[in-house]
């Protein structure tokens, strides 16, 4: 009976001990991916700071109209479309650029594709 029961005890610790041991190959699994993610987060981070960043900066800039000796003088610029209200919104401060000023044909092209 002694001989069993430390049979038993052995089986029960060995049982245990590999419970045990596949316990902690879990936690140090977890705390590797863990780790992994908050080193991409880290390493994202700043590109994403340096992007927005730079958006920030750039100040918006006009349509570089060029010189032309043939040009009609453009009063007003009308943009016909299914919603006026979303294209006003959108296009509003691209055509106030033509207004007054005397655009030719490469004048009107830049207008037409900005």
């Amino acid at each position: 009976m002694l001989i069993r029961s430390r049979t038993l005890t052995g089986l029960l610790f060995i049982t245990l001990a590999g419970t045990s041991a596949a316990g902690a190959a879990q936690l140090t699994t977890s705390a590797h991916q863990t780790e992994q993610d908050k080193a991409r987060q880290e390493a994202l981070a700043p590109q994403q700071q340096d992007f927005q960043s730079s958006q920030q900066r750039v100040a918006p800039q006009g349509i570089p109209f060029p010189e032309e000796t043939h040009c009609k003088l453009i009063n007003r610029v009308d943009i016909d479309s299914d919603n006026q209200a979303l294209t006003r919104k959108l296009l509003a401060k691209t055509a106030q650029q033509a207004q007054g000023r005397c655009l030719g044909s490469e004048g009107i092209r830049l207008l037409a594709y900005t």
